[in-house]
């Protein structure tokens, strides 16, 4: 466990420190990338309780930053959840959007989109949110293209789905009607 979490243990247990030394400390772990030790630092914080309003909501989104970016789609998801309950001024769509570029970057494509969509449901037409998964839409890997398709993104798109291979559709030639259907009208 890295010292910062045993610093900020020990002082809150003394009668509490310097909340800007305890942000710090968990800052620092968010900065040499030891993402376990920045939340567990934030836990310790928040745990002892009696923190100001501001400081705690410091903590959380550094605790938030600190699961996002390890990757942990469904962690920072719920997390974000509920800080928007208790923190509803704060959080906000763009919220979500980095969330999810950390969960991305942090290896979990899927956990990415699912944040995207919790963003969206939350945050209805949004435009960024909106742009963010038209781009994962457009470019995304195939793990995020089952994400996006289980969430609904995918599917009908632009009225004609994508034919199944070996299917009549697919073998038909241009302009020629599936096999059992009337031709088409000659166009002048």
């Amino acid at each position: 466990m890295s010292r910062w979490v045993w610093v900020v243990v020990a002082a809150m247990a003394c009668g509490g420190t310097d909340p800007e030394a305890v942000i710090g400390g968990v800052e620092a772990s968010l900065a040499s990338s030891d993402y376990a030790a920045a939340v567990a630092a934030a836990d310790a914080a928040l745990a002892v309780g009696g923190l100001e309003p501001a400081v705690a909501w410091r903590l959380e989104s550094k605790r938030l930053e600190a699961i996002a970016r390890s990757g942990k789609g469904t962690d920072a998801l719920s997390t974000l959840d509920r800080l928007a309950a208790a923190y509803p001024a704060q959080v906000k769509a763009g919220s979500y959007l980095a969330a999810a570029e950390q969960v991305k970057a942090g290896g979990d494509a899927t956990g990415a989109i699912h944040v995207l969509d919790g963003g969206l449901k939350r945050f209805a037409g949004d435009a960024e949110l909106t742009a963010a998964v038209e781009a994962a839409k457009a470019g995304g890997s195939d793990e995020e293209n089952a994400a996006l398709e289980a969430l609904g993104y995918l599917g009908d798109v632009g009225g004609a789905e994508e034919a199944p291979a070996g299917s009549a559709a697919e073998a038909a030639p241009a302009g020629s009607a599936p096999a059992g259907s009337a031709p088409a009208a000659a166009h002048p």
